[in-house]
C-alpha cells in the first residue's frame, strides 16, 4: 500500500483541508482505517487515466490526530511513468494536492506494475480509538479521489484538469447547499417557541 505524505488536517468539525508536507520516514506512526460508514471513500472515474489507484484507504494517526491516504499504484497504460498527482476533494467543498511525486519520485513505474509502500503500521479500529479520535463528528463526508496528472519517461503529460474540475464544483455546489440547510434548521429552532410546561 502506498502510505501518502502529505495530509489532510481535520478541523472544524466536518471541514477537510490539506496541511502540506511531513516528513515521517524516521518513525513509523500507527494508523486506524477511517470506515466507510463514516466517510465514504471513492475514485472518481477516469477512463483515460494511465494509472489506476486501487485499494484505496482513509486513515487517521492514532498518535497525533491527522490524517492520510494509502493506496496501490497501477500503471495501466502502454507508457512507463516517471511521477504522479493525486488529489482529494471532500463534500464539505475542501480539498487539494496529496502528493507531488515528480520531485520524490525515485522509481520507474513500468506498464503493468503496481507501485507499494509498507511504511506505516495499521492497528485495528477498538470502540475505545474511535471515542479518543472522536470520529463520529466526521459521520457523512464523502471523500473523492483523483489523479490530476502523470508525467511519462520520454518527457509527455497526461492531465485531467476536467475530471478536477467537475468534482470540485459537484462538492462546493454540495457544501453550499448543506450550509445553506443548516441554516434554514437552526432559524426553524430560533423561530419555534419553546414547549410550555
Amino acid at each position: 500500500m502506498r502510505r501518502i505524505p502529505f495530509l489532510f488536517l481535520l478541523v472544524f468539525g466536518l471541514a477537510w483541508s490539506v496541511n502540506g508536507q511531513e516528513t515521517r520516514s524516521a518513525v513509523k506512526n500507527e494508523y486506524v482505517v477511517i470506515p466507510s460508514d463514516i466517510v465514504v471513500l471513492v475514485n472518481a472515474s477516469q477512463p483515460r487515466c494511465p494509472i489506476r489507484l486501487e485499494n484505496a484507504h482513509l486513515l487517521m494517526s492514532v498518535q497525533r490526530k491527522y490524517s492520510a491516504f494509502s493506496y496501490d499504484i497501477r500503471n495501466t497504460g502502454s507508457k512507463p511513468v516517471l511521477w504522479w498527482q493525486t488529489m482529494a476533494l471532500t463534500s464539505m467543498g475542501t480539498g487539494g494536492t496529496l502528493s507531488n511525486d515528480e520531485a520524490g519520485q525515485n522509481k520507474i513505474l513500468l506498464p503493468g506494475e503496481v507501485a507499494h509502500e509498507d511504511s506505516q503500521s495499521i492497528v485495528s479500529l477498538t470502540d475505545d480509538l474511535k471515542k479518543q479520535l472522536n470520529l463520529d463528528k466526521y459521520k457523512g463526508t464523502m471523500v473523492a479521489l483523483l489523479v490530476s496528472a502523470v508525467g511519462y519517461t520520454d518527457g509527455t503529460k497526461y492531465q485531467d484538469a476536467s475530471t478536477e474540475a467537475a468534482v470540485r464544483s459537484y462538492f462546493e455546489k454540495l457544501a453550499t447547499n448543506l450550509n445553506r440547510l443548516e441554516n434554514l434548521m437552526k432559524d426553524e429552532k430560533k423561530r419555534t417557541p419553546p414547549p410550555k410546561p
